[in-house]
C-alpha cells in the first residue's frame, strides 16, 4: 500500500434513534474505549466518537481494521448489548498530520470518501452492515462477500436468547467449559452450538482474517 495512503475505519449505530440515548451513548463509549485499549498499538489514530452514534479511526493496516471490527462485534455479544454497528473501511490520503490522541481535526480524501460510503450504507436499508472500499477491487470483492456470510450468522443471534451461550463459547472455545460457566448441561450447550452455527461462524471469521492478511502481502 503506498506510504501516503491510510486505512480509515468508520462506523455508526443502526437505527440509533430507537434506543434510550443516554444508555446507548454510555455503551458506545465503553465499546470504543475497550477497542482502543486492546488495539492501541494497531491504531495510528484511535476510534473517536465524532457524533453521538458514529466513530472514526485510522488503523495501521487493513488487517488491523478487520480485527477491530471482529472484536467490536464480539464485544457487543459479550456485553449483551442490543445495538448493531454499520462499518466502512476506506483507503486514501490524509493531508493533515495524523492526530494520535483522537480522530478529530484531520482532513483528506481518505476520510471524505470513507464517510461518503458510510452515508450510502445508511441510505440502503437492504445493504450489508459491512463495506470494504479500498483500492484493490479483488480484495473488496473477497472481503465484502465473506462479510456478507459472516453477517448472516451474527445477525441471527438474539441478545436475550443467544448472546450468553455465544459469549461463553467465544470465551472458552469448548462447549463443555462453556456449559460449566453457564451452569447448564453440556449436551444442551452442544446442541445450541450446532443450532447457532457457531463452528461455521468461527471458520468464516478466520477466512476474513486470512484474506485480509494475505491480501495485504500482495499489495
Amino acid at each position: 500500500m503506498p506510504n501516503h495512503t491510510h486505512i480509515v475505519l468508520m462506523a455508526d449505530i443502526q437505527s440509533s434513534r430507537g434506543f434510550e440515548q443516554k444508555k446507548l451513548l454510555k455503551e458506545f463509549m465503553l465499546l470504543t474505549k475497550n477497542a482502543n485499549l486492546i488495539y492501541q498499538k494497531n491504531l495510528r489514530s484511535p476510534l473517536t466518537i465524532t457524533l453521538g452514534d458514529e466513530f472514526q479511526g485510522v488503523p495501521k493496516s487493513l488487517s488491523s481494521a478487520i480485527n477491530i471490527i471482529l472484536f467490536l462485534e464480539e464485544e457487543i455479544i459479550q456485553q449483551k448489548w442490543n445495538f448493531k454497528l454499520r462499518y466502512t473501511i476506506g483507503e486514501g490520503v490524509i493531508e493533515t498530520a495524523i492526530n494520535t490522541k483522537n480522530a478529530h481535526g484531520m482532513m483528506g480524501a481518505g476520510l471524505t470518501e470513507t464517510r461518503q460510503q458510510l452515508e450510502l450504507l445508511k441510505k440502503d436499508k437492504d445493504s450489508s452492515r459491512f463495506l470494504v472500499h479500498i483500492h484493490s477491487k479483488e480484495l473488496n470483492a473477497l472481503l465484502n462477500s465473506t462479510f456478507f456470510v459472516y453477517q448472516s450468522f451474527v445477525d441471527e443471534w438474539r441478545p436475550d436468547k443467544d448472546y450468553s451461550v455465544v459469549g461463553s463459547l467465544l470465551k472458552y472455545h469448548d462447549y463443555k467449559e462453556a456449559a460449566a460457566h453457564l451452569h447448564q448441561d453440556p449436551s444442551q450447550v452442544w446442541k445450541r452450538q450446532k443450532t447457532l452455527n457457531f463452528k461455521a461462524y468461527t471458520r468464516i471469521k478466520s477466512a476474513i482474517q486470512m484474506i485480509a492478511e494475505q491480501g495485504e502481502k500482495a499489495l
